[in-house]
């Protein structure tokens, strides 16, 4: 059996939401979407959508798949 976990982070200038509601999502500066195969220790998909920085991407990231 695969499974797959994900997890999506909003930004608002400087604030990171995990697992933002729709009414913060309508007013997010950015996005991300990570989905990982612990099975494999894979990442399986990157979504980013917004403006982000590299420095903002290298920050979230690791958290990102912490948290999953």
């Amino acid at each position: 059996m695969i499974i797959f976990t994900s997890l999506r982070q909003s930004y608002f200038g400087k604030n990171i939401i995990i697992d933002p509601t729709s009414d913060e999502e309508a007013w997010q500066d950015g996005s991300l979407v990570v989905a990982f195969m612990p099975a494999r220790k894979e990442i399986t998909q990157l979504t980013l959508a917004g403006e982000w920085s590299d420095g903002k991407i290298t920050n979230v990231c690791p958290t990102s798949i912490g948290s999953i």
